[in-house]
C-alpha cells in the first residue's frame, strides 16, 4: 500500500466534504501502520479525530431533517414484515440517521427471527457505543433480550458477545458491565467468568510453559502445566502489536464443513499468541496439531481488524486461575510478531 498516496485520497475526500469516505481511507492507513514514523501516525491520529467529528456533524444535521412521525412510518412499516433483508435495511437506515435506539430494536428483531448473532452483534455494539448514558446501553441491551425465543444460556452468550464487542472499541466499564450481567443470567458459563475476571485484573492470567507432546492435543485433560512461565511476560510486546481481542477462523475439513471458530484472545509475546479454549470448542484441539497451518485467521483489535495465516505452535492445559480447565492454543504470525520488533 502506498501510504503517502492513500493521504493524499484522503485529504482530497476532505477537501470535497466527503468525510466518510475520507475516514474509511485513513483507517485502511492506521490498520497497517508499520510504514508510518512517529510525526505521520500523530498526524494521521490528529486528522482522523477531525474527520470524525465531521461525519458526527453530518449525522447529527441529516437526523434533524427526519420527524418522529417518520421514524415511526419507518418502525410501523418494519414491524409487520418478516423480511430478513427489510429488517436488515431498515435498521441500517436508523443507525445511519442517528436513531441508534431505533436501530437496536429493529436488531433486536432480527435476534427473533433465528438471524446469526455474528452478524448482528457488531452493529448493535456501534449503536451502543453511541449512547450518551451507560445506564441507558444497559436498559436497551435488557429490553433487546426480552424475546420469548431467546433462552437463558442464548440470553447469556448475545450479551457477552456485545460486551466484547464494546471491550474492542475500548469501552471497558460498559463492556464489564454487559459481562456482569451476562454473568447473572448465566453463571455456569465459565467463559464469561473467565473473561470478566481477566477485565477486572487488567492482567493475563498465567500460562506456564508449551506441552510439545502431540499426542496430548488429541485428548483434552492431558499434557497438564503447572505455574512456571512468569518468564514469559518478559517479552510481552504490547506497545507494537495492536491489543486484540478475538479471533475468528474456519477449518475447512470433511468433518467441519467451514464451521467458524470465535477464540479469546489471552495473551501474546515474542513466543507468538495464545487463544484461549474453552469447554465448548474441545473440538477443534482434535482437528489441529504441532504444526498444522491456520489459514485466513482474523484479529480483531480495538483499531485493526488484521487476517493472516498462522502455524500451531504448542497447546497447553491451564491448571489455575479464572481459566482453570480450559487450553491454550499457541499459534504463531510471522507477519505479525516481526512488525513488531524493535526496529
Amino acid at each position: 500500500m502506498d501510504i503517502q498516496s492513500k493521504i493524499k485520497e484522503a485529504e482530497v475526500y476532505c477537501s470535497m466534504g466527503l468525510f466518510t469516505e475520507a475516514l474509511r481511507v485513513y483507517e485502511k492507513v492506521m490498520s497497517n501502520p508499520s510504514g508510518l514514523d512517529a510525526d505521520e501516525k500523530e498526524k494521521i491520529e490528529t486528522a482522523i479525530t477531525e474527520v470524525q467529528a465531521k461525519v458526527v456533524q453530518e449525522k447529527e444535521a441529516a437526523q434533524k431533517d427526519v420527524s418522529g412521525e417518520e421514524i415511526s412510518r419507518i418502525q410501523k412499516t418494519l414491524s409487520g414484515s418478516g423480511n430478513v433483508q427489510a429488517l436488515m435495511d431498515g435498521a441500517f437506515a436508523l443507525k445511519e440517521l442517528g436513531h441508534y435506539e431505533e436501530a437496536v430494536t429493529e436488531y433486536g428483531r432480527l435476534l427473533q427471527l433465528d438471524y446469526p448473532t455474528a452478524k448482528i452483534v457488531p452493529e448493535i455494539a456501534g449503536c451502543l457505543a453511541r449512547f450518551e448514558s451507560p445506564d441507558k446501553a444497559m436498559a436497551t441491551v435488557k429490553k433487546l433480550l426480552e424475546g420469548p425465543k431467546l433462552g437463558k444460556k442464548e440470553k447469556a452468550r448475545v450479551q457477552f458477545r456485545i460486551g466484547f464487542e464494546i471491550e474492542k472499541r475500548g469501552d471497558r466499564d460498559l463492556a464489564r458491565r454487559l459481562y456482569q450481567s451476562a454473568r447473572e443470567i448465566d453463571p455456569d458459563d465459565k467463559e464469561i467468568e473467565a473473561r470478566l475476571e481477566t477485565l477486572e485484573q487488567s492482567t493475563p492470567a498465567p500460562v506456564s510453559a508449551p506441552v510439545d507432546t502431540d499426542k496430548d492435543l488429541m485428548e483434552p485433560g492431558k499434557g497438564s502445566v503447572s505455574e512456571g512461565a512468569e518468564k514469559r511476560r518478559e517479552h510481552r510486546i504490547a506497545t507494537r502489536i495492536p491489543d486484540f481481542v478475538y479471533v475468528e477462523f474456519s477449518l475447512k475439513t470433511p468433518k467441519e464443513k467451514g464451521k467458524q471458530y470465535h477464540l479469546n484472545v489471552m495473551n501474546y509475546s515474542s513466543h507468538g499468541i495464545g487463544l484461549i479454549v474453552s469447554e465448548k470448542d474441545f473440538g477443534v484441539l482434535k482437528l489441529l496439531k504441532k504444526g498444522d497451518k491456520i489459514e485466513n485467521i482474523t484479529f480483531y483489535a480495538s483499531w485493526a481488524i488484521i487476517t493472516v495465516d498462522t502455524v500451531v505452535r504448542h497447546v497447553t492445559k491451564v491448571e489455575e486461575g479464572p481459566y482453570g480447565g480450559m487450553y491454550v492454543l499457541g499459534v504463531e504470525a510471522r507477519e505479525l510478531i516481526t512488525s513488531a520488533q524493535p526496529s
